[in-house]
């Protein structure tokens, strides 16, 4: 039985970003989120922002908590761009 999953990416005016993490529908499983990765908008650069255990693995991500109310996971971090990456 597989278990879907939604990710919600937002950014607010502070540019906060806000990621997401959420099972779709009722479920009995719990949610764990690992091996988290940020890639470039060409894919040649990526950040590891969760290693292999679930822990931050980069001080731009400080990780993800959980939402009691929900069950999401939730990370806020400030906005960050890849060193090639041309800011608009």
């Amino acid at each position: 039985m597989a278990t879907s999953y939604s990710l919600i990416f937002c950014c607010n005016p502070l540019n906060l970003f806000i990621l997401r993490i959420e099972l779709d529908g009722d479920s009995i499983f719990d949610i764990f989120a690992k091996n988290l990765i940020a890639k470039s908008g060409l894919d040649d650069e990526e950040i590891v922002l969760m290693d292999e255990r679930g822990c931050p693995a980069d001080p731009v991500f400080p990780g993800l908590t959980k939402d009691n109310e929900t069950g999401a996971l939730i990370g806020k971090f400030e906005a960050f761009k890849f060193s090639d990456s041309k800011l608009h």
